[in-house]
C-alpha cells in the first residue's frame, strides 16, 4: 500500500502529455484555415424508418436541422437506400428501393428541402450518382429475391424527371 502522496513518474507524464495534447488540438484549431472551421451540412437516410434527417456538422459539432419523411406509403417501410445532391447543390435525390414492386427516386430542393419530382426506377434501387458533365443521374439496380443475377441501371434526366 502506497501511503506518500507524491505523484507515480508514470501519472505525471501521462498528465503532462493529455496537457499537452490539449494544448495543441486548442493551438491547431485557432490556427486552422478558414474551411476547416464551415459548417457543412449532411443528408443521412434512414432506410427502417422513411426519413431523411439533415444535419449541420461545423466546428461546434452536429446540429439537427430536420426530418424529411420520404416514400409514398405511410403505413409501410419502403427503405431508402441511395441518396446524393446534384452537382450545383440545388437538389438532392434518394433512392427509395421497395416499391411496388419497382423503386422510385424522388427530388428534393436543398433551400426548402421540399419535394421537387419523383420517377420509377428498377428493381430496389440503391447507390446513386449524377454526373456533373450531363446531369444524367445513375441508380443502380439490384433483385435480393431468388438467384443473383445481373442487374439493371437507371438512367434519369435529372432537369424533367424521365
Amino acid at each position: 500500500m502506497r501511503t506518500d502522496r507524491r505523484p507515480r513518474a508514470g501519472a505525471t507524464i501521462a498528465a503532462a502529455a493529455f496537457l499537452t495534447a490539449g494544448l495543441l488540438s486548442a493551438a491547431a484549431i485557432s490556427a486552422a484555415p478558414p474551411q476547416a472551421r464551415r459548417t457543412y451540412t449532411l443528408y443521412v437516410a434512414a432506410e427502417s424508418d422513411d426519413v431523411v434527417e439533415k444535419i449541420a456538422f461545423g466546428p461546434d459539432g452536429f446540429r439537427h436541422i430536420r426530418s424529411i419523411p420520404v416514400g409514398v406509403w405511410p403505413t409501410e417501410t419502403e427503405g431508402p437506400h441511395g441518396i446524393t445532391i446534384s452537382p450545383d447543390g440545388r437538389y438532392w435525390y434518394v433512392t427509395v428501393a421497395h416499391g411496388n414492386p419497382y423503386g422510385i427516386l424522388f427530388k428534393y430542393d436543398t433551400e426548402t428541402d421540399t419535394y421537387a419530382g419523383d420517377v420509377k426506377l428498377g428493381l430496389f434501387p440503391a447507390t446513386l450518382s449524377v454526373s456533373p458533365s450531363t446531369g444524367l443521374l445513375f441508380a443502380v439496380n439490384f433483385n435480393l429475391h431468388g438467384d443473383p443475377v445481373p442487374s439493371t441501371i437507371s438512367v434519369v434526366e435529372t432537369e424533367s424527371m424521365t
